[in-house]
């Protein structure tokens, strides 16, 4: 071994020069291995066996990244060549390679070395080599520092043909080589209008390259380019070419074929020209075949094609497909062969020499992977056929098709969206043309994967979309056209921005309004008040509007669809009617006051006043309007309002007086509080009622809450409403105040009055149960506040007045709402009543049993499954008598006794209503598991029936030991065989299984024809009895154990055979064996597990030769 190791190579490569074990002409014998970071291996052959190479050495170039590789041919010494390789595409030409060291007048040269220092153009290459006949050293040099070595010119004249054999999955590519100085050829490949990707590589003067395992019908384009240690050449032209459609005729040659040796067990005979088979000593052939282009075709018949060489046979064997496909053609041994463990696929009879011959092996070809078959033969008389090594007679698997479906189906998006939509979510329908396709989806250019429709993307971002669908038909096809659409979410509404309208009030019966949006191409729809919206542009303009408050709307909905939901909302009042003036106070007619004060107001809130004294011009002025040091004599007053329109009272308010100050009046009025009565409750608006009189003329009266006045009235009657809720609830004083036009008051005698604005509360004490069986019920009830009275409501019935404790009877079934209601002594009635729900079911529920044992029964275990026709019943429960418990479905119940047993069972609902005819069911326990005397004619009462090749199991009535029918199971030679199998309904930890058996034809001697087979539920054999062919003694086998009992079954002769089962663990297990009812074997100490036994078998899986009857079969438990 030469190592060499770069430490300027950042993938850490060791690179080895090694002699191999190889002996083969062809083989590799003197290879450079690589060893990367990841401490893999890689080999490059140097030399062949052939070319006799031997003490290799390895030096690199490291300046210029090539690698050179030294070897002495032949072995015995002689001359020095060498090869060069780039470092980082190494490869090395076939043959001796270069002279190095050479020399006519010694031709012993030989143990090539070489200088340590690093190779580089200033150091140059130094190999030295000692002489083994004249004991001296010879050197020579290579001096690294050349001229630039350009890169290779580009290949020409590329073709690109289909060949003659399976033109369906190869093409041939051929180009001519316009370099002498190139390393090899790189060879790209794409598919369709795919990318290019590089697919092979071949060596320098190489100008042909076939490409196999392609697919059929498929356009494939090509280029090739060389390359050596400086880069690469230009591109040759590009060339296409399409694979052809499946043919009807396929041939592959195999991949590895040997055959193994039972008298040389450790030898490979992987590399031979023959492939032997033979009994004595064994040898079996094996072939490999790598299958491609099948998968989608039907496969009419394959042929697999041997050459018999120098040995005919008389039995040219049987083949079969094997399931082991990784064996190596190099390695595999008889000590290591793999089995031949397929059904035999078909085999010949007497094969000449130099003759072609075929195995049918159609049954072992399906579609494309890895194929093993196996050649072996019954026959000591061997035969040779010839191996892929044998150029010209080379092993063949010739298969014929059906072309398979080659059309790619159509793929059509049905529904979904498509332009610009409103929502974040998509969901596409999509169809094929051809039934059974499969899809794959793309959404936003993502990678295609499996899909079906309709395909749903929910949480997809603003903006634009595209979704693509194929279709992929039953066998394979690709749509290579997939359907698609585009579209762009705006899930954004847009804003609805007002520009002008008019004032809050106006007395103008038109309106105008403008309006835009923040948003481009938006529509709009406008709306009046609550009428519906309408389309509409800005401006809009309304008119002839009523008087009141109106509403304006514009609402802004964008291309997408999406539409301002919060979309401004514009409220104004059109008030064309003037207000309405009134002086609620101030003189009228006589007064001796020099000084004088009004109080008006107007109709309409938020109104302005205008003032006249004596005829002087309108002015300004507040609600109340105040003069002072007027004369002697008549005057007047008046004033107008103005409301929020600007309507101005047409009709001012007037007041004349005549003021005469030479009287002066003392007398105070009269006045007396009429309403509200002292003592009195009091709730919302109060009417407040006062009788007031004056010697002269009463000015106003004013009334006085807690000593605050709340309203004052300036003529009869002098009544005002009070809003109660204004004070806290409680007692409060009120009164009346007068005052006559001379400025004397007087005040009235307060009331006290009880003021109560809240309302009080219900509560429900006490009320049936959510769900009762009582068609009574009985509520009670309270009030938070002393002294209220109550009404009461049933479903939904008027209230009318009740008391506590309320009894509502003779209810109905099903729900139920009663409802209470409280006044309290001011009148205030609980605007929340209380309610109470229940529900009443009289109705008894029906109990129905849903599953369970009926009739007769083998085994001793029994569940039942039960329901009510009534959510939430409980069960109650009883087996044979017993009182009934309270239970749940399923019931479950073991160790039952054999004979007769009842079950029953009853709901009790919710309500508490019992069924009153509970549900029973009634069963026969039998222990017979399992019966068959055959008299069906068939084998309709087993599980299965299995036969291989030859082997027969039918139903007859010529030998039978009791009725009409008997089974017959036979299997006439060592490659077939015959049985039956009845799984049970479970595992029976004990069991005792019989039946009448003759035996009427044997295998070989030492050989066994099976009686009774017994598995466990997992397949495991756990008791096999038997009758050995050379001596007719019965065996017993149970685990490892196998005994010879004394009983002999004669051929011919009927007996029957009994064989009980205890499963009770390991070493505590018992199995009893019986023939015509004598005991003929027993023991306590078998180790059978505790699951117990499953399934039972007659005639036998096994590959013997047997013939025999079977009737009656009995299991019980």
């Amino acid at each position: 071994v030469n190592l060499k190791q770069l430490s300027s190579d950042g993938s850490g490569r060791i690179f080895a020069a090694i002699k191999t074990a190889n002996r083969n002409t062809g083989q590799p014998f003197v290879v450079l291995i690589v060893r990367d970071k990841q401490a893999k291996w890689s080999a490059y052959p140097f030399g062949a066996v052939e070319d006799l190479h031997t003490r290799p050495m390895v030096m690199i170039d490291e300046e210029h990244r090539e690698l050179f590789m030294f070897a002495v041919s032949p072995e015995v010494g002689g001359t020095i060549y060498y090869k060069k390789s780039p470092i980082d595409n190494i490869s090395f030409e076939t043959g001796l390679g270069t002279p190095f060291l050479q020399s006519s007048s010694d031709t012993d040269i030989s143990n090539p070395t070489s200088t340590k220092q690093n190779v580089n153009t200033a150091t140059g290459l130094v190999v030295l080599a000692s002489a083994n006949t004249n004991a001296y050293y010879w050197h020579n040099y290579l001096s690294l520092a050349q001229e630039p070595v350009p890169p290779p010119a580009a290949p020409s004249n590329l073709t690109v043909t289909s060949p003659v054999l399976n033109p369906d999955i190869t093409l041939e590519l051929a180009w001519t080589d316009n370099s002498t100085n190139e390393s090899g050829f790189g060879i790209e490949r794409r598919t369709g209008t795919g990318a290019y990707s590089q697919i092979a590589t071949v060596g320098a003067g190489v100008t042909s390259y076939t490409d196999t395992g392609l697919t059929p019908g498929t356009p494939y384009t090509y280029r090739v380019r060389a390359w050596n240690a400086v880069g690469y050449s230009p591109y040759s032209d590009e060339m296409s070419e399409t694979t052809a459609q499946t043919g009807p005729v396929r041939t592959f040659a195999p991949v590895a074929d040997a055959y193994v040796d039972s008298s040389i067990p450790n030898t490979n005979n992987g590399t031979k020209k023959e492939l032997l088979v033979d009994a004595s000593p064994v040898q079996q052939a094996y072939l490999k075949f790598q299958l491609a282009g099948l998968t989608g075709n039907t496969v009419t018949s394959a042929k697999l094609r041997l050459y018999v060489t120098t040995n005919g046979s008389i039995k040219g064997g049987s083949a079969a497909k094997m399931s082991n496909t990784s064996w190596g053609e190099t390695t595999v041994t008889y000590n290591n062969r793999p089995a031949i463990d397929g059904p035999v696929l078909s085999t010949l009879g007497a094969v000449s020499t130099n003759t072609w011959y075929e195995f049918d092996v159609t049954g072992a070809v399906a579609g494309d992977g890895l194929l093993t078959l196996g050649i072996n033969t019954t026959s000591s008389d061997g035969v040779r056929y010839a191996s892929r090594e044998n150029t010209g007679f080379a092993p063949q698997l010739v298969v014929t098709l059906t072309p398979g479906d080659t059309i790619p189906p159509g793929t059509n998006i049905t529904g979904g969206p498509s332009g610009l939509v409103a929502t974040s979510s998509a969901s596409f329908a999509f169809s094929s043309n051809e039934t059974g396709s499969s899809f794959d989806c793309s959404l936003d250019g993502a990678p295609f994967a499996a899909c079906a429709s309709p395909a749903s993307y929910t949480g997809l971002a603003q903006g634009p979309h595209t979704f693509e669908v194929r279709a992929i038909d039953a066998v394979g096809n690709i749509d290579p056209t997939p359907a698609g659409v585009a579209w762009t979410i705006d899930t954004i509404q847009p804003a609805t921005i007002i520009g002008s309208s008019p004032p809050p009030f106006t007395n103008s019966t038109a309106a105008t309004f403008s309006f835009s949006s923040d948003e481009q191409n938006v529509t709009f729809a406008c709306r009046l008040d609550a009428g519906p919206f309408a389309a509409c542009a800005s401006p809009v303009t309304y008119s002839s509007l009523a008087d009141g408050v109106h509403t304006f709307q514009a609402q802004a909905t964008d291309a997408a669809g999406n539409t301002d939901a919060g979309a401004p909302v514009v409220a104004w009042s059109v008030d064309t009617a003037p207000p309405e003036t009134t002086i609620t106070s101030g003189p009228d007619g006589a007064s001796t006051s020099s000084s004088a004060a009004f109080t008006f107001s107007a109709s309409e809130a938020s109104s302005t006043f205008e003032c006249v004294l004596d005829g002087t011009p309108f002015a300004a002025c507040a609600s109340t309007a105040s003069y002072s040091e007027l004369a002697d004599g008549p005057h007047s007053f008046q004033v107008r309002a103005t409301d929020p329109a600007g309507n101005i009272d047409p009709t001012a308010a007037n007041r004349t007086w005549t003021i005469d100050t030479s009287t002066l009046d003392t007398t105070p009025p009269t006045v007396t509080l009429t309403a509200p009565t002292d003592g009195v409750w009091a709730r919302g608006t109060v009417t407040l009622t006062a009788d007031a009189s004056d010697n002269l003329a009463v000015d106003h009266v004013d009334f006085l809450v807690n000593g605050t006045v709340v309203a004052t009235v300036g003529a009869v009657p002098y009544s005002a409403p009070w809003d109660s809720t204004s004070v806290g609830d409680g007692l409060v004083s009120i009164a009346a105040r007068a005052m006559d036009t001379s400025s004397n008051s007087t005040t009235s005698a307060s009331h006290t009055v009880a003021v109560d604005n809240m309302a009080p509360q219900t509560t429900l004490n006490a009320g049936p149960n959510p769900l009762v069986n009582n068609a009574a019920a009985t509520f009670s009830f309270s009030s938070n506040e002393a002294g209220a009275t109550f009404q009461c409501g049933l479903d939904g019935a008027p209230l009318a007045a009740c008391n506590s404790p309320s009894s509502p009877s003779g209810l109905g079934d099903g729900p139920h709402t009663f409802r209470v209601q409280a006044t309290d002594p001011a009148g205030n009635a609980d605007l929340t009543p209380a309610t109470w729900s229940w529900r009443v079911d009289t109705t008894h529920p029906e109990t129905t049993i849903n599953t369970g044992p009926s009739g007769t029964v083998s085994i001793r275990l029994a569940s039942f499954a039960f329901s009510s026709n009534e959510t939430g019943s409980t069960f109650e429960c009883a087996l044979d008598g017993a009182s009934l418990s309270l239970c749940t479905s399923p019931a479950s119940y073991s160790a039952l006794a054999d004979g007769p047993h009842t079950f029953v069972v009853r709901a009790t609902d919710p309500a508490g209503n019992v069924d009153m005819t509970a549900a029973s069911q009634s069963w026969l326990v039998d222990p017979v598991a399992f019966t068959d005397g055959f008299e069906s004619g068939d084998f309709s009462n087993w599980t299965s029936v299995h036969t291989a090749i030859n082997g027969g199991a039918t139903v007859q009535s010529d030998v039978v030991r009791t009725g009409s029918f008997a089974a017959a199971l036979a299997a006439p030679s060592s490659t077939s065989y015959a049985y039956a199998r009845k799984t049970l309904l479970q595992s029976e930890p004990e069991i005792t299984v019989s039946g009448d058996f003759q035996i009427t034809m044997e295998g070989s001697s030492g050989k066994e024809v099976p009686i009774f087979k017994l598995y466990d539920s997992s397949g495991t054999r756990m008791v096999y009895l038997y009758r050995r062919n050379d001596s007719g003694r019965v065996y017993v086998v149970y685990g490892t154990t196998t005994y010879s009992t004394s009983a002999k079954l004669p051929l011919g002769t009927w007996a029957n055979f009994s064989v009980h089962v205890i499963a009770g663990g390991t070493g505590t297990s018992t199995i009893q064996v019986s023939m015509n009812g004598s005991l003929i074997y027993q023991t306590t100490t078998a180790s059978l597990g505790t699951s117990g036994i499953r399934t039972i078998q007659i005639g036998n899986d096994k590959q013997l030769p047997f013939a025999l009857y079977a009737d009656n079969i009995v299991a019980r438990i």
